[in-house]
């Protein structure tokens, strides 16, 4: 970096902005980035007399710095050729005040933990205790006090769930979707509450909105061939299991789904064991003719 007065100038400056907001650790930085280039420069005249007038009031307001007048009660004062000394100083300053920061950083996480796995416990005490309303309350104030903690709410949501409080539940997987929209953990446990309230129509939503978000896989289209089974969509879940069993063939719940809507598609004559699932027939039919012949190789072309 050029040793020009006007850069030297800049981190004396930069140090006296860092101080009005009481950051010692860039305060600290800028100025020692202001010694380091002053070591062996060549300003010299007005200029040198400018920055040591910049420099000493920089100084001057570092020692009225709370924390700086514990290590320096007599202040910190600068004289010219001294600058290395001083740089040296204010370096060991910096990385120990950075170290001692980081280890009050550590710990207050590792304290944090330590409540935050402690009230889940308790919580969960009170679910197995049947008192949902203690547990509730417990993993409300869990989720205020710990709101940076991203897997939180899809944790406090499944323990909600598996409790069979699937409404409660709904409202943590929620703020998961908002917090962390790359995970698929809260949109798969809404769809599984939504069903157990039998709000299948959101549930529905759902698993389309996961299908968007995150493309088909063998479960979400397995889910989605349930539900429209649960609604009695032939056709709808004839091609969601269509796609279960393109992807895996030995899919049991697949296959149970199949030869319950396979004959409503195609008729009476409907064998899954020598048809190949393709699109159903548009048109919402209980029976079509007979099902397509199995195509050996012939790739299966879904549009769901």
């Amino acid at each position: 970096m050029s040793a020009s007065s006007k850069t030297v100038k800049e981190f004396i400056a930069r140090s006296k902005s860092y101080i009005q907001r009481n950051d010692y650790l860039r305060t600290l930085k800028a100025l020692c980035q202001a010694l380091e280039l002053l070591q062996g420069s060549q300003i010299f005249g007005r200029e040198r007399f400018e920055v040591n007038v910049l420099l000493d009031e920089a100084l001057r307001d570092l020692s009225g710095m709370k924390q700086i007048k514990r290590v320096f009660p007599q202040g910190i004062h600068y004289e010219k050729g001294q600058e290395k000394a001083l740089w040296r100083t204010l370096t060991r300053m910096h990385d120990k005040l950075e170290a001692a920061i980081e280890k009050l950083r550590v710990e207050k996480i590792r304290s944090q933990k330590l409540e935050l796995d402690e009230m889940l416990i308790k919580a969960q005490e009170f679910l197995v205790k049947k008192e949902p309303l203690e547990a509730r309350k417990l993993f409300r104030k869990a989720s205020e006090l710990y709101p940076e903690e991203k897997n939180l709410p899809v944790d406090i949501g499944n323990r909600l769930m598996m409790a069979g409080l699937f409404v409660e539940a709904l409202e943590y997987f929620k703020r998961g979707m908002e917090v962390d929209s790359s995970d698929p953990r809260p949109y798969q446990f809404s769809i599984i509450c939504h069903e157990a309230v039998g709000e299948l129509d959101k549930a529905e939503e759902v698993v389309k909105e996961t299908l968007r978000r995150f493309g088909g896989n063998e479960s979400i289209y397995l889910r989605m061939a349930k539900l429209a089974l649960q609604k009695r969509q032939w056709s709808e879940a004839y091609d969601a299991v269509a796609q279960v069993l393109q992807i895996n063939p030995t899919n049991q719940d697949g296959m149970k789904i199949l030869k319950q809507v396979g004959p409503r598609i195609f008729g009476a004559g409907f064998d899954p064991a020598k048809s190949i699932p393709g699109k159903a027939p548009r048109g919402g039919g209980e029976a079509a003719p007979t099902a397509p012949a199995r195509a050996p190789g012939a790739p299966i072309k879904l549009e769901l």
